[in-house]
């Protein structure tokens, strides 16, 4: 088998880098990590907000609750204490100057002021102003047809007292004599007096409480009590059909968004509502929002230089280890370099280690490749490279002078121009087992056309080239011209053909005296066949062709 080196490998391409740079790639790495943080931080925040809202609901209904109740403590002591003074003997026989200072003495701790009006509205009595000061005959409210009609207490709406000009509650019993209603006693109750129990109960000062009457007028407020004093606040309340209790968010008459909590009192039928600012209810959360904001932001400009820091620890050995394989492809020798990276310090090293091993791979290549072209330029016999494609692409000098080419015209040639036709489809047949791998090389003589058109027999050997996947790269062909041993082959067929033919005896014998060839001329002559003869002495042969001669002629009757 006939194997030949690779002069020259084709050059490819290099591929195109692609991907992304490794600081992009640390960059999506700390954001896989920030992202889930981000996301886990921003859930959490939002559930302490969740829990922050309900805690904030529930405080402002229990508030609004908790001012009821006190509320309601304290209308039905008045009721209570006006019941009380509804018994007292000087009222029920008409002695007001008398019941005067009893009333007084009663409410004056309290700070309340006490009335007594005839069914028809007259006032009798009105501890506001001294005893005997002329009072005012005014229509009857509410609270007063309650007392006077069903004999109940009743609790008047916000209104303008008759005899001060100033907001007033108007608390109502009736005085029963005889079976009659004879007199109404009502308790007047100053706005202020409701602000005073209501200012102890917010637990912050955010927190505003603020108390209506059943027509939506503000009696009371925490906060700007006496600006909003006697102000619809509520122009639909009459018409309210909402829960006696409940929280929801809406806006305060500064025009501020607050979370109000109210309750509907059974008892007094007023609303008393506990709200604060949202702001102040969203303030923790905004105040994490802004601190998870902050970490974000630290966090970000710690990161990224630092990821720039480690891309950079990264890339730049892996440019250096780049640079040193594009120097590694040039054949130079490369220094192993060190860095941080134990990964880059190991590649770094092989790289040093196979410019090593090129530069020595390069060194016995060139070798071999200057011994092998001594070989192709020098042969005795002619060597042809040939493409896939059947074209000459390299040629010694032996084989374009037994063609009586030059080497460019050579190389402008196919296999088939230069095989004489009659021989050219047992070649072809050979190239293709050939080149689909069913024969590893082939021998065939053939007759090859010279540049002055006679042809020449030529022995060729040809095997196929690989490369180092495996592909087909070209074929190698050794020519031997062999057109003398051929004739000289005929001529020596010609001449045996002659000697067998001839009826005179014909021998040749070895320098030892061996016999090699006995043509039939010489069995006729000596009687022994060439099987008998050959490789025996010559000098027997003649003694024993003597002896047989005598006893020829003998047989013959003596005659030469």
């Amino acid at each position: 088998m006939l194997e030949m080196n690779v002069l020259e490998t084709p050059a490819r391409a290099p591929p195109v880098a692609v991907g992304r740079p490794i600081t992009q790639r640390l960059g999506l790495l700390v954001l896989s990590i920030l992202i889930p943080a981000i996301v886990l931080s921003g859930g959490l925040i939002w559930h302490v907000g969740q829990l922050d809202r309900s805690r904030a609901n529930q405080q402002a209904l229990q508030l609004a609750r908790s001012v009821a109740g006190d509320l309601n403590r304290e209308v039905d002591g008045s009721i209570e204490t006006l019941l009380a003074l509804a018994t007292s003997p000087a009222l029920k026989r008409g002695d007001f100057e008398t019941f005067y200072r009893q009333a007084t003495d009663t409410l004056s701790f309290r700070r309340l002021n006490a009335l007594v009006k005839t069914p028809d509205g007259q006032q009798v009595l009105n501890t506001r102003v001294p005893f005997g000061t002329p009072l005012p005959r005014q229509e009857l409210a509410l609270n007063d047809r309650e007392a006077l009609v069903n004999r109940k207490s009743g609790i008047s709406a916000l209104v303008l007292g008759g005899v001060t000009k100033s907001w007033v509650l108007g608390l109502s019993v009736p005085v029963i004599v005889n079976d009659q209603v004879n007199y109404i006693l009502t308790m007047s109750i100053d706005p202020e007096h409701i602000r005073k129990i209501i200012a102890s109960a917010p637990p912050d000062p955010e927190w505003i409480i603020a108390v209506s009457d059943p027509t939506g007028r503000l009696i009371a407020r925490t906060e700007q009590h006496n600006a909003y004093l006697g102000k619809i606040v509520h122009p639909d309340v009459k018409g309210w059909s909402k829960p006696p209790e409940g929280i929801h968010r809406t806006v305060a008459l500064t025009g501020e968004e607050v979370l109000r909590g109210y309750h509907w009192s059974d008892k007094s039928g007023w609303l008393i509502a506990a709200f604060v600012p949202a702001r102040v209810i969203d303030a923790p959360l905004r105040r994490l929002w802004r601190i998870l904001a902050m970490f974000l932001v630290g966090l970000t400009a710690l990161a990224l230089p630092l990821t720039y820091k480690l891309a950079r620890q990264i890339s730049r050995p892996i440019a250096e280890a780049a640079a040193a394989a594009h120097r590694l492809g040039q054949g130079q020798l490369i220094e192993p370099k060190s860095s941080a990276l134990l990964e880059a310090n190991e590649l770094s090293a092989a790289i040093a280690r196979a410019s090593v091993e090129l530069r020595q791979r390069t060194s016995a290549l060139a070798e071999n490749e200057a011994r092998f072209r001594s070989v192709f330029e020098q042969s005795a016999v002619g060597i042809s490279q040939i493409g896939l494609d059947g074209r000459l692409i390299g040629v010694n000098d032996w084989l374009c002078k037994m063609l009586g080419y030059t080497r460019e015209e050579c190389l402008e040639k196919t296999f088939r121009v230069l095989t004489h036709p009659d021989d050219l489809a047992v070649e072809e047949q050979l190239i293709t087992e050939l080149l689909n791998g069913t024969r590893r090389d082939y021998r065939l003589e053939k007759r090859v056309i010279m540049k002055s058109g006679a042809p020449v027999w030529v022995r060729v050997t040809s095997a196929p080239v690989r490369g180092a996947a495996g592909e087909l790269l070209h074929r190698v062909s050794i020519i031997e011209d062999i057109t003398a041993s051929r004739q000289a082959s005929a001529e020596s067929a010609r001449l045996a053909a002659i000697v067998q033919a001839s009826q005179d005896a014909i021998i040749s014998t070895s320098l030892g005296g061996a016999i090699e060839t006995w043509n039939s001329g010489a069995e006729a002559l000596f009687g022994y066949t060439r099987q008998e003869v050959t490789g025996k002495n010559a000098v027997h042969a003649r003694a024993g062709s003597t002896q047989a001669g005598d006893e020829g002629k003998a047989h013959r009757g003596g005659d030469g």
